[in-house]
């Protein structure tokens, strides 16, 4: 009965730790373009290394182990481009996603991804940010609104706007670029370090948060 005990317990282990781990990646990294409705906002969870380009088109390129590219989940909804697995794996390499996109409104990145936004150039721009997410953006606006929260980063040195709507909470990090106008909410352990010559800054700082002119 003890042996039996033993054995019973050595298998629910088993199980239990390949649901864990998840569906291990098979190491063959293949290419896979997909077909998608017309899109102007990307909502990406999980961990992913995105790239988003502006063109004229919208296209998406999966790049991951075949193996783990069916657990890939891509749909469009209300012009929304998801993005997320619907299976626990375990890639043993980068699952990157190649993006381009004509309209480009808004970004939200959850999780721990890896995310770089390329010469975007449009009226107004919205990104969140949450979980312990990176994001880099470049080119120029009018209106840029952000929301960051957990351990997120984002660099937007070289992202130019006129008018800078942010708040930051967490222990969150944001690079700024604001030439008219800059409005800032920091809490938690946050920094803001903004760049260019704002006329007008409004800012409330809380906790261990800093807003840094550099």
């Amino acid at each position: 009965m003890k042996q039996f005990l033993i054995f019973s317990s050595l298998i629910i282990f088993f199980i239990i730790s390949c649901d864990v781990v998840g569906i291990k990646g098979s190491g063959n990294v293949r290419n896979v373009q997909r077909e998608t409705e017309y899109f102007n906002q990307i909502n990406v969870s999980g961990s992913f290394e995105v790239e988003v380009v502006q063109d004229d088109s919208n296209t998406l390129v999966i790049e991951a182990e075949d193996n783990l590219i069916p657990y890939i989940v891509t749909k469009v909804r209300n012009n929304t481009l998801f993005i997320d697995t619907n299976e626990r794996i375990s890639p043993q390499e980068e699952l990157k996603v190649f993006i381009t996109v004509s309209d480009l409104k808004k970004v939200d990145i959850s999780g721990a991804c890896k995310v770089s936004l390329k010469t975007i150039e449009r009226e107004k721009l919205d990104i969140e940010l949450s979980g312990a997410s990176n994001i880099s953006v470049s080119g120029k606006t009018d209106e840029f609104n952000l929301f960051v929260s957990g351990a997120s980063k984002i660099d937007a040195v070289n992202f130019y706007a006129k008018n800078v709507n942010a708040k930051i909470s967490g222990a969150s990090r944001a690079d700024l670029n604001a030439s008219s106008n800059l409005n800032a909410d920091i809490s938690g352990a946050s920094t803001i370090n903004y760049y260019g010559d704002p006329a007008n800054i409004k800012y409330n700082c809380s906790g261990a948060s800093s807003l840094n002119r550099r």
